[in-house]
């Protein structure tokens, strides 16, 4: 008779354990994406901050500068930034007060060309920074 409860048991456990596993599984990608949503908003408060930090240094040594693309690396440890200014010599000191900044380091300058924003000659250009939240 315990042998056969014991059977019983082992069985019941059995049947029920597919159910259980099922259930853990569908659960799984929920937490994964609660996850992944987690790192976006990481992300995107990082990308917000670190474009603040610029547009304060910006602002503190007043600079005719307008970013107007912020890209991190998927691995949030650098960023691309691009936009515009009225001079070479403009973009000269945007990077210094960048370099001058704690948040960024190795401060580089991809490329400058001129253009034409809302009918003014500019001075457009690219640049790469390292970004650290502190």
């Amino acid at each position: 008779m315990k042998q056969s409860l014991l059977y019983l048991a082992v069985v019941v456990g059995f049947l029920s354990l597919p159910n259980q596993v099922a259930q853990a599984s569908e659960d799984q990608p929920a937490a994964a994406e609660g996850a992944s949503d987690d790192a976006a908003a990481a992300a995107a408060a990082e990308d917000t901050s670190g474009r603040s930090a610029a547009e304060t240094a910006i602002k503190d040594a007043a600079l005719d500068v307008v970013i107007s693309e912020w890209t991190n690396t998927p691995d949030s440890t650098a960023v691309k930034l691009a936009g515009h200014s009225n001079s070479n010599e403009t973009i000269a000191s945007l990077i210094k007060a960048l370099e001058a900044h704690t948040q960024f380091t190795d401060v580089y300058l991809v490329s400058t060309e001129k253009a034409t924003v809302d009918e003014k000659e500019r001075q457009s250009f690219e640049m790469t920074t390292k970004y650290t939240a502190k």
